[in-house]
């Protein structure tokens, strides 16, 4: 299976590639500039090694090491990512080519973490096995979650995709930077969601749901207490620290951070909806929230990048994260009768789905 994912993900990426080189040299590519060829080739190096990078998480988590699996993409990616840009930006100024060049940079090497996490968690019997399962049993029982994988993805980016159609590369780079220091919001949130994937599933089998329930509250003021400290810090001292990292020519970068840790903070305080969701037979109701999600992001990116710009993609992409997250919370109050937000009351309901 590892080997197959990997035959699949370079495939795929390199038909992509090839795609973007046949526009290249159709009728239709005489306006692109040299730099913007060089651009979104850099560009096309994010899709393979995100995939890898996705498909060691679901390793680790087969494996039984949820916080291993979280490392990659949640914590280590932007850290080394902003890390490069403050070391940078130091010396240099940094253009919007550097900050892709420095953030592919920065997920090559998270990639090579993933590679090396996976050949120390592959047990010696595991690479010499025969491989035997059901494609079609396989493709029907992952049909919504992978649905669910792929808006994610789509959610993720839908931001930065319009601000490069729709303004220049100079606010792509900027509102990048802007995105990576909101995640680091909800690093707890994306942590414990992990974690608790497992729990919530043998939960339900185990009828061991009120005690579940508690933690699952107890965990969502955890990550509401942590993401709100960081947004009352970063409001206090956050635009200081930009113009001391990046120079007062980033100093926009502050407030889009603002309004996407705005977002990050009420995901934390709704607690792990789509976790529980996924985790309790309700994906095909948490993929059709995705998808009203992502309708709703693209509409409102449009509108609201083609009017006040960058700081309407922040505002858009915020206001789609409310409006998903609020229906989760609905569908696991409707569905599983319990809300297990920051502020829930904790008592002995069970986590059941009859």
């Amino acid at each position: 299976l590892i080997n197959w994912s990997v035959f699949v993900v370079t495939g795929f990426s390199f038909l992509l590639f090839c795609c973007f080189i046949a526009y290249l040299f159709s009728p239709w590519s005489t306006t692109i500039a040299t730099q913007d060829i060089l651009f979104w080739s850099v560009a096309f190096l994010i899709l393979p090694m995100s995939a890898i990078t996705h498909r060691g998480r679901g390793l680790m988590l087969g494996f039984s090491r949820p916080v291993e699996a979280t490392l990659p993409e949640q914590l280590i990616r932007p850290t080394l990512a902003l890390l490069l840009y403050v070391t940078v930006a130091l010396f240099a100024e940094l253009r919007p080519f550097s900050v892709l060049a420095l953030f592919v940079g920065a997920y090559f090497v998270t990639v090579l973490f993933v590679n090396l996490q996976t050949i120390r968690a592959t047990h010696w019997e595991v690479k010499h096995t025969q491989p035997a399962y059901s494609l079609k049993q396989w493709a029907v029982a992952t049909m919504p979650l992978t649905g669910l994988a792929g808006l994610s993805i789509i959610k993720h980016q839908t931001d930065i995709i319009m601000l490069g159609a729709l303004t220049t590369y100079a606010d792509v780079g900027t509102y990048r930077i802007a995105s990576q220091i909101a995640s680091m919001a909800g690093m707890l949130m994306l942590v414990l969601n992990t974690v608790f994937s497992p729990k919530i599933a043998g939960g339900v089998t185990l009828e061991q749901g009120g005690k579940l329930f508690g933690q699952l509250v107890q965990s969502a003021r955890a990550m509401f207490v942590f993401s709100l400290g960081f947004l009352i810090l970063f409001f206090v001292f956050g635009e200081i620290l930009v113009v001391l990292v990046f120079g007062e020519e980033f100093l926009e970068v502050y407030a889009y951070s603002l309004v996407l840790c705005v977002g990050v903070c009420f995901s934390a305080w709704c607690g792990q909806t789509a976790t529980i969701l996924k985790m309790t037979n309700n994906a095909e109701y948490a993929f059709r929230v995705s998808v009203e999600a992502a309708v709703l992001n693209v509409l409102l990116n449009y509108v609201l990048i083609s009017v006040v710009g960058p700081i309407g993609a922040a505002c858009g992409t915020t206001l789609s994260l409310v409006w998903v997250q609020w229906r989760q919370l609905n569908g696991v109050r409707k569905s599983l009768g319990i809300s297990a937000h920051a502020f829930a009351r904790v008592n002995s309901k069970s986590l059941t789905n009859d």
